[in-house]
């Protein structure tokens, strides 16, 4: 799954046929599916060349723009595999997506972690007390989790199953999977992390 918002199609496509053409040559049925909102700049000529060139992507076209969380539950509500990956082009690496899914066949959720990140003192010092936080409503994130996840079909049915799941979809995958397995990687955009970004990222 990729949020068209986080996708330049005039820079990208080529990168997407790479994830295409990666994936075709490991798995016999697979798909990239993107949630393009109106927050998406880019122009109708663009999606008609990368859906002639790659054949495995599908669009899904929501009426309006979206918070993050509802674009990623779209995704859920409509990927097909029993794979699904949570993917940022412009800051996760493509080597990840066969290392998250070769885990994701013993582990039910696969957990995206930042190996060095750069992080403001405000950070550091309320970091721990926002990871209490959400302890006490049952969300198990790793210290320095990205926004990437690998998550099996078993999980993603019981978070779809669920009241109101469209809300804090991730804290709904951390209730549904309580052991979780961390995937260590370097990102390709180290931005500095602060609070609000991680809020935003990872609960918006």
């Amino acid at each position: 799954i990729i949020l068209s918002r986080y996708i330049d199609l005039k820079r990208d496509s080529n990168l997407l046929h790479k994830v295409h053409k990666m994936l075709d040559e490991k798995y016999s049925d697979n798909e990239i599916l993107i949630i393009n909102d109106s927050s998406s700049k880019n122009h109708p000529s663009y999606w008609r060349t990368l859906l002639k060139n790659t054949p495995s992507v599908r669009v899904v076209n929501l009426s309006s723009e979206v918070s993050n969380d509802i674009a990623i539950t779209a995704g859920l509500e409509n990927a097909i595999g029993d794979y699904i990956i949570v993917f940022n082009p412009a800051q996760d690496p493509l080597n990840i997506i066969i290392k998250s899914i070769d885990l994701c066949q013993e582990n039910q959720v696969i957990v995206g972690v930042e190996k060095k990140p750069k992080t403001s003192a405000v950070y550091k010092i309320i970091r721990p007390f926002i990871s209490w936080i959400l302890s006490e409503i049952g969300y198990c994130l790793p210290k320095d989790a990205t926004s990437f996840r690998c998550i099996s079909r078993a999980i993603v049915n019981s978070v779809t199953q669920t009241n109101n799941y469209y809300h804090q979809v991730y804290v709904r995958i951390s209730q549904m999977s309580p052991t979780q397995v961390k995937l260590h990687y370097n990102r390709n955009n180290n931005v500095k992390k602060t609070i609000l970004k991680s809020i935003k990222e990872l609960m918006l």
